[in-house]
């Protein structure tokens, strides 16, 4: 008997309790009238309920989990009236300081607090450093876990080292569905994350928060919070971060929204500070929109090299008299920018070097940007899409148009530098005085390769490009319907050496000199700089009377030079927009610089030229085909013939196919023909393909109905384009003719011969 009692005793003993409600309500019947009582008696697992209304006092305020795993909620966490009714007023001053609640004892994801609003807070110190400083508002975390959602963070105030909503140390909180606005902090607004944290925030949102320093999140001491479908909007910072300050740390972003934060010096959106050794953040199709800053509008890299991918930087702007850098400003920065979209962005700067409408690189950087896009914005002095100061960025298939500056370089420009830049494209920007296009001086020396530049325009001179006391290299380039208003409508060079290879000069103008000025630069001590020019393998219009050579400057003729009309597609042009006589209003329209099959300029590049492993031309296609590398930037296919039947197309008709007879140069095989590459009108792709070897014809049909669809009636060109398996690309065109009559005779089709 005694021992089934005892076994009865120890099992009621090892029974865990069963989780409870526990409510609370200073104004009405509960369990208790105030927070701290209520999680005094709490086990793991219970719930602590709060019901509606303005809790302050003891008890309310200074809460501490002392380690349980419990959940305080309000009476609806979903309801954003519930949780704007059911609030926590510190009522914390500097003198009397109180903040909402405490993790301090390990707390794990399993303490959980959500649906309230906590509000006038006022950090009480903690040692941080071994130094007491005032931290945490409205929560202090530290060497804890909590899950936090659905609350409201507000009006909560912390001093000298800040984290006015929120402070964490060495803390990896989880914050979902937050609001934090209107809070302030030295360091940190909104968010402290300090000495390792690594919080995970998702869904938050971060409004009219403010700080000495990072107005919504300070991330310092290699903390590496994740945010995901952020939103900062409104922040401000004395100097550094208006929304968000990255020091030695590397946070992951993604999915968030950075729109008019301000900072009094750097980084209007963001500003990462020595974020580099494996504390590198990355920013992943994030939206910076008006934000600004004295010093990188909507990003500022300093010492740091971030990954930022897929993100859109428009309308911020670099402010005031030194303002550098509207997009990002990068000092002695390295980041990785790529698949990102720069528009409408501004730097007012009107000292010295400044500029950088959209992007201002500084003092060793090195930056790597690829598949990027700056368009429509604007410099005061310099370089309306990228400035370089002293630098050497690296750009793959990026793309300036619609830039202005008030000075030099519409699209880039380069001081001390050696860019290299690969497949770019510069159309319709425009400088105040030097190099629509492109401008670099001071002993420069900029490598493009496969670049093109149109429709560029400088009211003084070098309407492509300028360059001044500079070594630029120009590898299968094309330059074509520039403007100048002076000299050198293609490229302006004074005090240069420049190299052409495999380039194409045609239909620039300029008041004087249409297409290439090479000229002497004389400095105000008399010493004399002449230019030299190389050019090989390259076409350039007229060159007897559009390439000026000034006294001493020397032009080396080389090898495989013409003069001849390039054939291009259709080059582009500026559009009156029905006002002739007012220039301003003029637009510029996108023309086709590829080469059409008959050009001079095929197969007619160095003979020598032996490609690169995988090298391909601006389209991304082979460099060399046909065994011989072509003049510019583009690749000419290989042409073959094609016969489409029926040779009359009824739209009326509803037949299932379109017929192809498709005919190689002799020296290729139908057989390498890439079934899934044959492509009709670069639209639609060849539902089926065979070939007879023998008779070398390859055969490829073609959904009628998809066809049908994209044709206009009367007499057509159609193009059929393919890859062989070597990456050769061929082309074919053929006439047909298009009719829409309900009913039509049936005609049989045959093979055609060839």
């Amino acid at each position: 008997m005694k021992k089934s009692v005892f076994v009865f005793i120890w099992l009621f003993l090892v029974v865990p309790c069963q989780a409870r409600i526990i409510t609370v309500n200073d104004n009405g019947p509960a369990d208790f009238s105030n927070i701290q009582a209520a999680i005094d008696v709490s086990n793991d697992g219970d719930i602590i309920e709060v019901q509606p209304g303005t809790y302050t006092g003891a008890g309310n305020r200074d809460i501490e989990y002392n380690g349980k795993a419990i959940t305080v909620r309000s009476i609806d966490p979903n309801d954003p009236n519930i949780v704007a009714a059911t609030v926590i007023d510190c009522n914390g001053t500097e003198e009397e300081p109180h903040r909402g609640f405490s993790f301090r004892h390990f707390e794990g994801p399993n303490s959980v607090l959500e649906g309230l609003t906590i509000r006038n807070g006022y950090g009480p110190t903690e040692t941080i450093g071994g130094v007491e400083r005032s931290v945490g508002g409205g929560v202090y975390c530290e060497n804890s876990i909590p899950f936090i959602r659905f609350c409201v963070i507000r009006r909560n105030t912390a001093g000298y080292y800040g984290g006015g909503g929120i402070f964490n140390n060495n803390s990896d909180s989880s914050l979902i569905h937050c609001k934090f606005n209107d809070n302030h902090g030295y360091n940190g607004g909104g968010i402290n994350n300090y000495s390792g944290s690594n919080p995970r925030l998702i869904f938050c949102t971060f409004k009219s928060n403010s700080a000495s320093v990072g107005g919504a999140i300070y991330n310092s001491s290699n903390s590496n919070p994740t945010l995901t479908k952020c939103v900062f909007e409104e922040n401000s910072a004395g100097t550094d971060g208006g929304g968000m300050m990255n020091e030695k740390s590397g946070p992951i972003l993604a999915n968030c929204t950075f729109s008019g934060n301000s900072a009094g010096r750097a980084g209007g959106g963001i500003h990462n500070h020595n974020c580099n050794y494996g504390t590198q953040p990355t920013v992943i199709q994030c939206k910076f929109i008006k934000n600004s800053a004295h010093i990188g509008g909507g990003m500022e890299n300093s010492v740091s090299c971030p990954t930022v991918a897929v993100c859109t930087f428009i309308g911020n702007s670099a402010t005031g008299y030194f303002g550098a850098g509207g997009g990002i400003h990068n000092y002695r920065s390295s980041p990785l920018v790529t698949d990102c979209i720069f528009e409408g962005n501004c730097a007012e700067g009107r000292s010295g070097g400044k500029g950088g409408g959209g992007m201002h690189n500084r003092r060793d950087s090195k930056p790597v940007l690829i598949n990027c896009s700056f368009s429509n914005n604007w410099a005061a002095l310099n370089g309306a899409g990228v400035n370089n100061d002293q630098v050497s960025p690296t750009l793959y298939n990026c793309m300036f148009s619609g830039n202005k500056s008030g000075k030099d370089g519409g699209g880039i420009r380069t001081y001390i530098g050696s860019p290299t830049l690969i497949g770019c494209l510069f159309t319709g920007n425009l400088a105040g005085e030097n190099g629509g296009g492109m401008h670099e001086s001071y002993y420069s020396s900029t490598t493009l390769t496969n670049c093109t530049f149109s429709g560029n325009v400088a009211i003084e001179n070098g309407g492509g490009l300028y360059n001044w006391q500079s070594s630029p290299i120009l590898n299968n380039c094309t330059v074509s319907s520039n403007w100048a208003g002076a000299y050198g409508g293609g490229m302006y060079s004074e005090g240069s050496d420049v190299n052409l290879m495999n380039c194409i000069f045609w239909g620039d103008a300029a008041t004087q000199v249409n297409e290439i000025y090479v000229g002497k630069y004389i400095d105000d001590r008399g010493r004399e700089y002449p230019s030299t020019m190389d050019v090989n393998y390259s076409a350039i219009g007229d060159w007897d009377t559009n390439i000026y050579v000034g006294d001493d400057c020397t032009l080396n003729w080389g090898s495989g030079n013409i003069d001849a009309n390039p054939c291009f597609v259709e080059p582009g042009y500026w559009d009156a927009n029905g006002t002739p006589y007012d220039a301003n209003d003029d637009f510029w329209v996108d023309g086709d610089y590829h080469l059409l099959p008959d050009s001079p300029c095929i197969d007619a590049g160095d003979p020598n030229y032996v490609a690169e492993p995988n090298e391909t031309d601006l389209d991304g296609n082979p460099r060399v085909i046909a065994g011989r590398i072509d003049m510019g930037a583009y690749e000419a296919p290989i042409q073959a013939e094609a016969r489409i039947v029926p040779r009359t197309i009824n739209l009326a008709s509803k037949g299932n196919w379109i017929i192809c007879y498709v005919w190689l140069p002799e020296q290729y095989n139908v057989a390498d023909i890439e079934p899934n590459s044959v492509i009709f009108e670069n639209e639609i792709q060849a539902a089926s393909l065979s070939v007879d070897e023998q008779d070398q014809v390859a055969i490829a049909r073609f959904s009628r109905e998809e066809v049908q669809s994209i044709l206009d009636i009367g007499e057509v060109e159609l193009t059929i384009s393919g890859r062989l398996v070597d990456d050769t690309l061929f082309e074919a065109q053929d006439t047909i003719k298009v009719i829409d009559k309900s009913r039509g005779k049936s005609v049989k089709q045959h093979q055609p011969a060839r």
